[in-house]
Protein backbone atom coordinates (compact mmCIF):
# COMPACT_ATOMS: atom_id res chain seq x y z
CA UNK A 1 0.00 0.00 0.00
CA UNK A 2 2.45 2.79 1.00
CA UNK A 3 4.73 1.81 -2.32
CA UNK A 4 1.76 2.86 -4.29
CA UNK A 5 1.33 6.18 -2.06
CA UNK A 6 5.42 6.33 -3.03
CA UNK A 7 4.73 5.12 -6.66
CA UNK A 8 1.55 8.44 -7.05
CA UNK A 9 3.77 10.85 -5.17
CA UNK A 10 6.42 10.33 -7.54
CA UNK A 11 4.12 10.10 -10.60
CA UNK A 12 2.46 14.01 -9.66
CA UNK A 13 6.40 15.36 -9.15
CA UNK A 14 6.74 13.96 -12.83
CA UNK A 15 3.80 15.21 -14.30
CA UNK A 16 4.09 18.73 -12.62
CA UNK A 17 7.16 19.25 -13.61
CA UNK A 18 6.37 18.35 -17.08
CA UNK A 19 4.04 19.96 -17.31
CA UNK A 20 5.95 22.85 -16.55
CA UNK A 21 8.87 22.24 -19.04
CA UNK A 22 6.56 22.81 -21.99
CA UNK A 23 5.08 26.06 -20.17
CA UNK A 24 2.18 25.12 -17.87
CA UNK A 25 2.79 26.87 -14.68
CA UNK A 26 -0.70 26.40 -12.47
CA UNK A 27 -0.96 22.66 -12.55
CA UNK A 28 3.01 21.87 -10.84
CA UNK A 29 1.70 23.67 -8.15
CA UNK A 30 -1.14 21.82 -8.06
CA UNK A 31 0.37 18.45 -8.27
CA UNK A 32 2.37 19.85 -5.02
CA UNK A 33 -0.27 20.71 -3.03
CA UNK A 34 -1.63 16.84 -3.88
CA UNK A 35 1.62 15.67 -2.99
CA UNK A 36 1.83 17.30 0.06
CA UNK A 37 -1.57 14.94 0.78
CA UNK A 38 0.54 11.97 0.26
CA UNK A 39 3.13 13.25 3.16
CA UNK A 40 0.25 13.56 5.15
CA UNK A 41 -0.46 9.62 4.96
CA UNK A 42 2.70 8.26 4.71
CA UNK A 43 3.98 10.42 7.91
CA UNK A 44 0.48 8.89 9.45
CA UNK A 45 1.60 5.75 8.99
CA UNK A 46 5.23 5.74 9.09
CA UNK A 47 5.79 8.60 11.46
CA UNK A 48 8.10 10.72 8.70
CA UNK A 49 7.45 12.01 5.42
CA UNK A 50 9.97 11.78 2.91
CA UNK A 51 12.56 9.20 4.08
CA UNK A 52 10.32 6.97 5.95
CA UNK A 53 12.72 3.46 6.43
CA UNK A 54 9.20 2.05 6.95
CA UNK A 55 10.34 -1.34 5.29
CA UNK A 56 12.61 -3.92 7.05
CA UNK A 57 13.44 -7.49 5.47
CA UNK A 58 10.47 -9.55 6.38
CA UNK A 59 8.04 -6.57 7.10
CA UNK A 60 7.85 -3.36 8.24
CA UNK A 61 9.13 -0.79 10.96
CA UNK A 62 5.92 -0.96 13.01
CA UNK A 63 2.18 -2.38 12.75
CA UNK A 64 -0.37 0.06 11.23
CA UNK A 65 -1.68 2.56 13.30
CA UNK A 66 -5.10 3.21 14.88
CA UNK A 67 -7.26 5.02 12.04
CA UNK A 68 -5.02 4.34 8.61
CA UNK A 69 -7.92 3.44 7.02
CA UNK A 70 -9.81 6.67 7.17
CA UNK A 71 -6.84 8.37 5.67
CA UNK A 72 -6.59 6.10 3.45
CA UNK A 73 -10.27 6.69 2.17
CA UNK A 74 -10.29 10.14 2.53
CA UNK A 75 -7.32 10.24 0.06
CA UNK A 76 -9.11 7.67 -2.37
CA UNK A 77 -12.31 9.52 -1.93
CA UNK A 78 -10.25 12.99 -3.03
CA UNK A 79 -7.92 12.12 -5.55
CA UNK A 80 -9.86 11.20 -8.22
CA UNK A 81 -11.58 14.04 -8.90
CA UNK A 82 -7.72 15.81 -9.21
CA UNK A 83 -6.62 13.51 -11.37
CA UNK A 84 -10.07 14.67 -13.91
CA UNK A 85 -9.24 18.23 -13.18
CA UNK A 86 -5.36 17.96 -14.49
CA UNK A 87 -6.41 15.91 -17.41
CA UNK A 88 -9.00 18.25 -18.50
CA UNK A 89 -6.61 21.27 -17.78
CA UNK A 90 -3.19 20.04 -18.66
CA UNK A 91 -3.60 17.16 -20.85
CA UNK A 92 -5.94 17.70 -23.35
CA UNK A 93 -5.11 21.27 -23.69
CA UNK A 94 -3.94 22.08 -27.18
CA UNK A 95 -0.94 23.85 -26.08
CA UNK A 96 0.52 20.80 -24.08
CA UNK A 97 -0.12 18.57 -26.79
CA UNK A 98 1.38 20.66 -29.38
CA UNK A 99 4.79 21.34 -27.14
CA UNK A 100 4.68 17.44 -26.19
CA UNK A 101 3.45 15.53 -29.07
CA UNK A 102 6.53 13.77 -31.17
CA UNK A 103 9.05 15.39 -29.02
CA UNK A 104 11.47 13.09 -27.29
CA UNK A 105 10.60 10.54 -29.16
CA UNK A 106 12.05 7.23 -29.33
CA UNK A 107 10.71 3.84 -30.34
CA UNK A 108 10.85 0.39 -28.51
CA UNK A 109 13.86 -0.86 -30.22
CA UNK A 110 15.43 2.48 -29.06
CA UNK A 111 14.14 2.08 -25.26
CA UNK A 112 15.45 -1.61 -24.90
CA UNK A 113 19.04 -0.50 -26.61
CA UNK A 114 19.10 2.35 -24.19
CA UNK A 115 18.30 0.31 -21.13
CA UNK A 116 14.87 2.55 -21.02
CA UNK A 117 12.48 0.94 -18.29
CA UNK A 118 9.62 1.80 -16.25
CA UNK A 119 7.08 4.64 -17.35
CA UNK A 120 9.57 5.53 -20.50
CA UNK A 121 9.48 1.72 -22.02
CA UNK A 122 5.71 1.50 -21.75
CA UNK A 123 5.62 4.94 -23.29
CA UNK A 124 6.52 2.83 -26.80
CA UNK A 125 4.04 0.01 -26.59
CA UNK A 126 6.37 -2.44 -24.56
CA UNK A 127 3.82 -4.06 -22.22
CA UNK A 128 6.32 -4.97 -19.45
CA UNK A 129 5.54 -4.39 -15.40
CA UNK A 130 8.21 -6.43 -13.28
CA UNK A 131 4.81 -6.15 -10.57
CA UNK A 132 3.42 -8.48 -13.55
CA UNK A 133 6.38 -9.99 -14.94
CA UNK A 134 8.08 -10.88 -11.65
CA UNK A 135 5.55 -10.52 -8.64
CA UNK A 136 7.48 -9.44 -5.31
CA UNK A 137 5.59 -8.03 -2.00
CA UNK A 138 2.29 -9.66 -3.17
CA UNK A 139 1.34 -8.21 -6.14
CA UNK A 140 0.62 -11.26 -7.46
CA UNK A 141 -2.63 -10.49 -5.47
CA UNK A 142 -3.59 -7.73 -6.95
CA UNK A 143 -6.01 -6.74 -9.69
CA UNK A 144 -4.10 -3.58 -11.62
CA UNK A 145 -3.65 -3.25 -15.56
CA UNK A 146 -0.48 -2.02 -17.03
CA UNK A 147 -0.96 0.88 -19.05
CA UNK A 148 0.91 1.48 -22.32
CA UNK A 149 0.94 4.26 -24.67
CA UNK A 150 2.97 3.77 -28.10
CA UNK A 151 4.28 7.03 -29.62
CA UNK A 152 7.32 6.98 -27.39
CA UNK A 153 7.08 10.80 -27.07
CA UNK A 154 6.98 12.85 -24.09
CA UNK A 155 3.37 12.69 -24.30
CA UNK A 156 3.20 9.53 -23.84
CA UNK A 157 5.35 9.17 -21.22
CA UNK A 158 3.17 11.92 -19.29
CA UNK A 159 0.20 9.70 -19.94
CA UNK A 160 1.38 6.69 -18.76
CA UNK A 161 2.43 8.09 -15.53
CA UNK A 162 -1.20 9.62 -15.10
CA UNK A 163 -2.99 6.17 -16.01
CA UNK A 164 -0.37 4.38 -13.49
CA UNK A 165 -1.91 6.84 -10.79
CA UNK A 166 -5.23 5.19 -11.17
CA UNK A 167 -3.62 1.88 -11.17
CA UNK A 168 -1.95 2.93 -7.89
CA UNK A 169 -4.99 3.98 -6.35
CA UNK A 170 -6.80 0.29 -7.46
CA UNK A 171 -4.29 -1.20 -5.47
CA UNK A 172 -4.53 1.09 -2.45
CA UNK A 173 -8.08 0.32 -2.71
CA UNK A 174 -7.54 -3.49 -2.33
CA UNK A 175 -5.17 -3.22 0.47
CA UNK A 176 -7.73 -0.86 2.24
CA UNK A 177 -10.54 -3.03 1.89
CA UNK A 178 -8.39 -6.61 2.17
CA UNK A 179 -5.14 -5.76 4.80
CA UNK A 180 -4.69 -8.98 6.60
CA UNK A 181 -4.49 -9.10 10.41
CA UNK A 182 -1.40 -10.56 12.07
CA UNK A 183 2.25 -9.76 12.56
CA UNK A 184 3.93 -7.02 10.46
CA UNK A 185 7.21 -8.35 10.33
CA UNK A 186 8.45 -11.87 10.63
CA UNK A 187 9.55 -13.12 13.95
CA UNK A 188 12.90 -15.07 12.60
Amino acid sequence: MLTEFFRINNHLLYMGTAIQDAGGMTPVFYMFADRQKVYDVVEAITGFRMHPAWFRIGGTAADLPNGWQKLVREFLDWMPSRLKEYKKAALENSVMIGRTRNVAQYDAKQALAWGVTGTGLRATGIDFDIRKARPYSGYENFDFEVPVCYHGDAYDRILVHYEEIWQSMRIIEQCLNNMPSGAYKADH
